[in-house]
C-alpha cells in the first residue's frame, strides 16, 4: 500500500512541476511516464512473485536506464 500511496504522489508531482515550468507535455514525459506505469506495476507482481527476483530485478534496471536516457537526451 505504501508503494501505491508514493507512486501516485511522486506522478502528481511530477506532472505539477511539469506545469510549473512550462514544459507541456513533451515527448520525454510521455516515455517517463510510460516507465512509471511499468515499474508501478512491477513493484506489485514482484510482492507477489518472489522466486522471479533476478529477471524483475533486470527488467526494472532496463526501464530505469530508458527513464533515465529520455531524460537526458530529450527526444
Amino acid at each position: 500500500m505504501i508503494t501505491g500511496i508514493a507512486s501516485v504522489l511522486q506522478l502528481v508531482s511530477g506532472i505539477g512541476l511539469l506545469h510549473k515550468l512550462g514544459y507541456g507535455f513533451p515527448v520525454w514525459a510521455i516515455v517517463k511516464l510510460i516507465c512509471w506505469l511499468a515499474l508501478s506495476a512491477l513493484a506489485g507482481i514482484g510482492y507477489r512473485q518472489r522466486g522471479r527476483t533476478g529477471l524483475f530485478m533486470a527488467v526494472i534496471l532496463t526501464i530505469l536506464f530508458v527513464a533515465i536516457m529520455a531524460v537526458y537526451y530529450r527526444f
